[in-house]
């Protein structure tokens, strides 16, 4: 993976995902020499595993979440900037989120759980997985192999085209299916294409030849029926700079990603505000 200093016009965002399986200090230290992340992402007792900044931590479990922050702290660890879960009256200091990805009706593991917030809460553009291997092998912290890894790799393999591309694995059965940071280049259209100053809205579907034409002209393609009330004829242009990125949407308030679900042709938007903001996310980067 080229260029990968932190930050940086021309590259996407990165975030690792920090799993608990028995090769994750391996799977780190590997990943940190390839690249420095621009998130850090941790699902459940791996939290305790990470020195660094978190930039959430992850879980289906929220019930243990307090013994975990507790290790984590005791260890002279930061706190994590955001705890997101899955579950029935949470403390305030958890959020509720959705755990899976638009489209899916099963749950994938708590390690699908960290790429989804990474890609969809956090808004990086790419996640690499970290002691995720989804192998039947011991966690970091007993010597049990997971029996239950292999269950869940059709809902990892079903995921949807657009996530499917920006995920990468240090290791295991998750290397092999979607690649290694350190193999293949990632080309993700917006990430390869000259930078689009503007929006084109189009009627959907639109043809690959189509939107190669727009993207080349600096046009960003968007579905005609979220162009704003206002908008005219093809291509509609509004300058992208006005336009929130995946990152500022993941740290918009419920009231802002309202305003700009409604401004997009979404009537009466309902949902928690990590649902109403994957929705938005979804409605501003069709184009991916």
């Amino acid at each position: 993976m080229p260029d990968n200093g932190a930050g940086g016009f021309g590259r996407p965002t990165i975030a690792l995902c920090i799993g608990g399986a028995s090769c994750v200090h391996q799977d780190i230290a590997d990943a940190l020499d390839l690249f420095t992340p621009d998130f850090v992402v941790a699902c459940n007792d791996a939290m305790t595993v990470w020195p660094g900044s978190l930039d959430a931590v992850v879980t289906l479990h929220p019930e243990k979440l307090p013994g975990w922050r507790t290790e984590r702290l005791a260890r002279g660890y930061p706190d994590a900037a955001r705890y997101l879960a899955h579950g029935d009256a949470l403390p305030g200091w958890i959020d509720l989120v959705e755990f899976r990805f638009p489209g899916q009706s099963n749950s994938g593991s708590s390690g699908l759980f960290t790429a989804k917030a990474a890609l969809i809460d956090l808004g990086a553009d790419i996640a690499v997985l970290a002691g995720i291997p989804l192998t039947r092998t011991p966690h970091f912290f007993d010597a049990d192999q997971w029996q239950a890894a292999g269950g869940y790799r059709e809902v990892w393999a079903a995921l949807r085209p657009e996530y499917r591309a920006r995920i990468r694995s240090m290791s295991g059965w998750t290397a092999e299916h979607f690649g290694r940071p350190d193999g293949a280049p990632i080309r993700i259209e917006d990430h390869t294409m000259p930078k689009m100053d503007m929006i084109a809205y189009e009627p959907h579907p639109v043809s690959a030849e189509r939107k190669r034409e727009l993207n080349a002209q600096g046009y960003k393609v968007i579905d005609a029926r979220f162009a704003p009330p206002a908008a005219a004829a093809e291509p509609v242009v509004k300058p992208a700079a006005e336009l929130p990125t995946r990152t500022d949407i993941a740290r918009m308030a419920k009231s802002e990603v309202v305003e700009w679900l409604e401004a997009h042709g979404v009537e009466a938007p309902e949902g928690t505000v990590a649902d109403l903001r994957a929705q938005l996310a979804e409605i501003m980067f069709t184009d991916l």
